[in-house]
């Protein structure tokens, strides 16, 4: 079986879908069962940017090649609007796309920096580039217009079985070779069902998307809970759906190192919420010691709840009078000047120390020495931090959702998250009560018995068996 996995997104951030991507691909590479190739496909620039002849020609013609492995690196392309809307209308008349190969050896470690880096270990380099990567003339930005315009476009896909998309945000209206099986990883609804936590741009390509593929692609739901979310939606994709559970990073567990620590906390704080001069002064007065300190790894928006988080925390330490650090690992997202705007007091004082682009490596140390690892978001559809943390042996507490009772289970202790005082409660069960030691105990036995149902060879092996049903 032959497997064409579009890695767009493995571009993009440490976690979440880009992680996921990376992931993947790496245990795809490792199914003996599989060949696994690589679709590097331009997120932007321009709408069509090459010709078919240019992409046929990728192969044979390293000048080709270097011209498009340096778009699409630079997201390079014509801006011009006049350029834009000529090239709009050439979608009009532009039906069948081609793939072509890539010289590997001469990029692999252009291809490993950009695409793999942030997420694998070294070790994977070889494995990674022994698979083949593809070039395109589609773009992200092409497919969207296609998608708006109600067109499909086909993509030569004959030599393989599987084409995975990846990301149900990003329309992609694509016709594969009856011989193949077009493949969705979807991991939540949360555009249709809360709107609010997104912005219009990202609720109408995820319904595009849903509109021009829902008629012949197989959708791969992240979660159970998902899927329910899907079916809500569409139910006519019953019988075309799955739930093939996320997978966790290989290698995560707990380190014992805090005067590392130290030093990367005060490396790794963000340029966009204090200034230099702010941050030098907060790095003085920062020493592991026997500081204590919660954790939250996420994205700062309204979703991830921040608001509330700060706020229990706040209640927490004065109630208990106590000095608990709390230490955000997260970029700043498109809604988040108000959850900044409320850190700015602690921030100044070292109370909240907010850090970003942490390495696999620091975000272990950073879990492990944790008191907790605090998630209390308002919408998900996997939960990937809090499996890390307990991978980490750090207890968790997250939000009452189906979701995150159907992936954490017993491991976890649940907090309501419209509820300020129901997460401050959680946070005093692990630090201040009198069985918070044992609590904490409890809960990493369970959290490290419950990561065990997302390693890698058993959410292999249940990809493999789909693969195996859908084949044609």
């Amino acid at each position: 079986m032959r497997l064409l996995h579009d890695l767009t997104f493995a571009k993009m951030g440490f976690s979440g879908i880009p992680q996921e991507t990376r992931l993947l691909f790496n245990m795809f590479a490792g199914i003996p069962e599989l060949i696994a190739d690589g679709l590097l496909m331009e997120e932007g620039g321009a709408l069509i940017p090459y010709s078919e002849r240019f992409v046929r020609s990728i192969p044979s013609d390293l000048t080709s090649a270097t011209c498009y492995m340096n778009d699409l690196i630079n997201e390079a392309g014509p801006k011009n609007r006049w350029t834009r809307l000529h090239q709009l209308l050439s979608l009009w008349t532009r039906r069948r796309f081609s793939v072509s190969q890539l010289p590997t050896k001469l990029f692999k470690e252009l291809i490993w920096r950009n695409y793999f880096a942030k997420s694998l270990s070294a070790e994977k380099f070889s494995t990674i580039m022994e698979q083949a990567f593809y070039a395109t003339a589609l773009t992200t930005r092409s497919l969207h217009d296609f998608a708006k315009l109600r067109k499909k476009v086909r993509l030569n896909a004959q030599h393989w079985d599987f084409v995975l998309l990846q990301d149900q945000n990003q329309p992609r209206p694509l016709m594969v070779p009856a011989s193949c099986q077009l493949l969705i990883r979807y991991y939540d609804a949360i555009p249709l069902i809360n709107p609010d936590f997104t912005n219009h741009g990202t609720c109408e390509a995820h319904q595009l998307s849903l509109a021009v593929n829902s008629d012949d692609a197989f959708y791969v739901c992240i979660s159970d809970s998902a899927r329910k979310e899907l079916l809500s939606f569409k139910p006519e994709l019953e019988e075309r759906s799955a739930t093939v559970l996320g997978i966790l990073p290989q290698g995560y567990q707990h380190q014992n190192n805090k005067e590392r620590l130290e030093k990367f906390i005060s490396a790794r704080m963000s340029k966009k919420t204090l200034s230099e001069s702010e941050r030098n002064t907060v790095k003085k007065n920062i020493s592991m010691g026997d500081m204590k300190y919660i954790a939250s790894v996420s994205t700062l928006d309204i979703r991830k709840n921040y608001v509330n988080l700060i706020k229990a925390w706040e209640i927490f330490c004065a109630k208990y009078n106590l000095k608990v650090k709390l230490i955000i690992v997260a970029g700043v997202g498109g809604n988040g000047e108000e959850i900044v705007d409320l850190m700015k007091p602690h921030l100044l004082k070292g109370d909240i120390i907010h850090l970003e682009n942490l390495s696999t490596d620091e975000l272990q140390l950073l879990y492990s020495h944790a008191e907790a690892m605090v998630f209390p978001s308002f919408a998900e559809g996997f939960g990937y931090t809090p499996l890390e943390a307990m991978q980490c042996e750090c207890p968790t507490i997250i939000s009452d959702l189906p979701v995150f009772r159907e992936i954490m289970g017993e491991a976890s202790l649940y907090c309501d998250p419209y509820d300020v005082n129901s997460i401050a409660e959680r946070i005093a069960e692990l630090i201040v009560v009198a069985t918070a030691k044992q609590n904490r105990q409890t809960l990493i036995k369970k959290g490290l018995q419950q990561v065990k149902r997302y390693q890698e060879d058993r959410i292999s092996a249940d990809w493999l068996n789909l693969f195996k049903q859908l084949k044609k």
